[in-house]
């Protein structure tokens, strides 16, 4: 199966009102990192990829597996299209920062892996991945791969990244006082690849 096969437009479009504060609030907690690049990777509608652009960040980059989420992204961001599930691929950006939220969990378990490699790859020496996937029981369209967080940590530590606590407690934080949905702060992770790796 194709990764994000089940989601359709109608899907996009709900997301766009239910999420668009949620986005603006994680938006400006990542335009604080500084970060240069931005690749939202699985960015659907483009709910945190257009904030960040809208907030500064200079370049966003929106990473999907279908061809229509780029008609939901402003002008300013640009759009790759990229199946997570075929792994790294030089396709894709070189990012100081990358956002991945809710998109492992809809990918069969054979996929997975592959999508973690080409999230980690994306990654540049000292760069940050801001991650969350739905766990097991959560609600939700086509979850296929739910897994707390302990799984994908193995997952990325596999891959050279090392946990970033201070910076999750931090994020988790700001987003849940501020009141962002739930899914992006409860079981969030933020990972980093090590300067010089």
């Amino acid at each position: 199966m194709q990764a994000g096969k089940e989601f359709q437009r109608s899907s996009y479009d709900a997301m766009v009102g239910a999420e668009a504060e949620s986005g603006e609030i994680i938006a400006r907690s990542l335009v604080e990192l500084r970060s240069r690049v931005l690749l939202d990777a699985g960015c659907g509608p483009g709910v945190v990829a257009n904030a960040a652009a809208r907030l500064g960040v200079p370049r966003v980059v929106g990473l999907d597996v279908h061809t229509w989420a780029r008609e939901y992204l402003d002008p300013c961001v640009e759009f790759v299209r990229h199946d997570l599930t075929a792994g790294p691929s030089a396709a894709l950006p070189k990012a100081d920062l990358v956002a991945c939220f809710e998109v492992l969990e809809h990918i069969p378990e054979k996929g997975t892996k592959a999508a973690c490699a080409a999230l980690a790859d994306a990654l540049v020496p000292g760069g940050t991945l801001v991650f969350r996937a739905a766990p097991p029981g959560q609600p939700g369209c086509g979850h296929v791969s739910c897994k707390l967080p302990p799984h994908w940590i193995g997952v990325f530590k596999r891959l050279g990244l090392v946990v970033k606590d201070k910076l999750r407690a931090r994020l988790h934080a700001e987003w849940e006082a501020a009141g962002a949905v739930y899914y992006y702060w409860q079981k969030l992770l933020v990972l980093g690849r090590p300067d010089g790796t």
